[in-house]
């Protein structure tokens, strides 16, 4: 039996899951479906289909937890997504997060997949609007709410009592009634120490580093008879050749956002401009400070999951488009100070920092006012590539 049935299964019998389990026949995704990231034994299967590929290779799988931006655009090959897919290099990236998975949602995904004592490194990316006006976490949070994955949370012995309660008191202002279900906590807690060690420690090769030897885990792209296909004449990749990429990046940029001023794709300025300019009015209307303390709180507590679970952290840190931003509330003197915000957070937890904040007026790269062109989503596939390879911070200029 694959590790991540055995663990799946596990997680069945202690209590985790306890909404209603997915049709296994439903396909994977590289970017899963709301109901597929909201079905925590479904994730957890999703590890077992990719060590199973992956056994054989000594490639770094890499998890990612963020939002919109994870979403890969038909046709852009540059996207981390599709870039750093099985396969296509010696990076693997699992990458979880649909809108509204905001930085608590992450505190508890992280918590929930991490084995006891496995190395661990993992990227976050936060977003600019969570800590605006517009969130709306108590009407947002009981859609995004996932009971396995805080079972799972709750359960990790390594996670200390004082935060779980920080995050269920969280939970609780957000309207979700946060109770754990099934038996004890130590229960599950052993359940779950037992089926990791009777399998072949699932969660702990989904963290492992490159060169530890273990085969990695994570989410199948395509369905598992693809990857299956794919693995062995593509077992040598290694790094892309980040040169060559950019130069075809800028150009599909340049095609794409030839006819508006505003450093976007023309389809977006043509489809979803007029809609900007309605949410940022939106913004003018409603009461409060311009970034949320609340929110800056549960960043900070994605943040000490991972610092109590020893995990490696990097946060990618992405612009939003100046020229766009600049005529709303959030100008340039509120987004730098959204900025620093994040970056002193990541100092006081030793978190390391992708930062791209300096590319808000660049020509080429966001295709609308804050998700990546081809060009930036090429510098967010190298900051992957490089940190789940080698630990290496890698934020400077492709040019």
């Amino acid at each position: 039996m694959l590790a991540g049935a055995a663990l799946a299964s596990a997680l069945g019998v202690w209590g985790f899951g306890a909404a209603k389990r997915l049709d296994a026949s439903v396909p994977a995704a590289a970017y899963p479906t709301r109901a597929q990231l909201l079905d925590f034994s479904y994730i957890v299967d999703e590890y077992g289909r990719r060590a199973a590929a992956d056994a054989r290779l000594g490639v770094a799988t890499g998890l990612v937890l963020g939002s919109s931006e994870l979403y890969p655009p038909a046709g852009m090959s540059e996207h981390p997504v599709e870039l750093l897919a099985p396969g296509r290099s010696d990076v693997d990236i699992m990458a979880l997060g649909r809108p509204n998975c905001e930085c608590l949602w992450q505190a508890i995904e992280a918590g929930a997949l991490a084995s006891s004592d496995a190395p661990a490194r993992i990227v976050l990316i936060p977003s600019l609007i969570w800590f605006s006006v517009a969130r709306r976490p108590a009407q947002e949070w009981p859609a995004t709410f996932s009971q396995g994955a805080y079972d799972a949370f709750m359960a990790n012995p390594r996670i200390s009592a004082a935060l779980k309660d920080r995050v269920t008191k969280r939970l609780a202002a957000y309207n979700v009634d946060a109770r754990v279900a099934g038996p004890s906590l130590e229960g599950i807690a052993a359940g779950v120490d037992a089926a990791v060690t009777k399998g072949v420690q699932t969660a702990r090769r989904l963290f492992a580093p490159a060169g530890s030897g273990l085969p990695v885990a994570g989410v199948v792209v395509n369905g598992a008879d693809a990857l299956e296909d794919g693995r062995d004449a593509t077992s040598e990749a290694g790094e892309p050749d980040w040169s060559s990429l950019y130069t075809g990046a800028l150009a599909e940029d340049a095609r794409s956002c030839a006819s508006n001023p505003w450093g976007v794709f023309d389809t977006w300025a043509q489809e979803g401009l007029s809609d900007f300019w309605r949410r940022a009015s939106e913004w003018d209307e409603r009461e409060g400070d311009d970034l949320s303390s609340q929110e800056l709180d549960d960043f900070e507590m994605a943040l000490e999951v991972c610092r109590e679970l020893d995990i490696e952290t990097m946060v990618l840190l992405q612009p939003v488009n100046g020229r766009l931003y600049d005529r709303t509330r959030y100008g340039f003197d509120a987004r730098q100070r959204y900025y620093r915000m994040v970056r002193d957070a990541c100092g006081r937890a030793g978190a390391k920092v992708a930062d791209f904040s300096s590319h808000e007026y660049d020509e080429f790269f966001l295709r609308d006012d804050n998700h990546p062109s081809h060009a930036g989503s090429l510098y967010y596939s190298r900051a992957l590539y490089r940190f789940f390879a080698y630990g290496e911070v890698a934020d400077d200029d492709l040019g």
